[in-house]
């Protein structure tokens, strides 16, 4: 999942979560709320045991639920052999994806509402950025960034050498 995602940029740049999608210990009533629940929380989710020879349905089901959330144009990355000498990227977007182009030898990673595709040349890219959004009504030039103090920031590492001195957007000092 990581050497795939890192092979194209940086699509598991923020949240994400990995579902199997094999049923044979797991029920699919509950790797289906899973599949809800990212689709939900706008998680990048990276599929694992995508089909089997038995089991082709799975695939289709996800990516149906996962369209009830995210546009039908949201990156898709598909690794087959990743790490191998035959391995295989392709980017596509979530409403081409299809369970007769993947085996179990294949990684899927579907982005969320943040991920982007982009194609410089011949090189093509996915990210998904990290950071914090903006309120829709305030563009991100009426803000500005400010430097946190030394230990007051809880918002990730807690420990001095990580939180003094990073910076967030805030409302309260507007740019001039």
């Amino acid at each position: 999942m990581q050497a795939g995602a890192a092979r194209v940029g940086a699509l598991l740049g923020h949240d994400f979560c990995t579902i199997s999608l094999s049923n044979l210990l797991t029920p699919w009533e509950t790797i289906e709320k899973r599949i809800q629940s990212a689709g939900q929380g706008d998680f990048v989710v990276s599929f694992y045991n995508p089909v089997s020879r038995k089991r082709d349905w799975q695939l289709n089901t996800a990516r149906d639920i996962l369209l009830e959330y995210r546009p039908a144009n949201t990156p898709v990355l598909i690794g087959r052999q990743l790490t191998r000498e035959d391995e295989e990227i392709t980017i596509i977007t979530l409403d081409q994806l299809d369970a007769k182009d993947v085996d179990m030898f294949t990684m899927v990673s579907v982005g969320n509402s943040e991920s982007r595709h982009i194609v410089n040349g011949s090189k093509e890219w996915v990210y998904t950025p990290r950071g914090y959004t903006y309120p829709p009504t305030l563009a991100a030039t009426d803000y500005q960034e400010i430097t946190v103090p030394e230990n007051q920031c809880e918002c990730h590492n807690t420990t001095p050498e990580y939180s003094a001195g990073h910076t967030h957007p805030t409302t309260a000092k507007p740019a001039p």
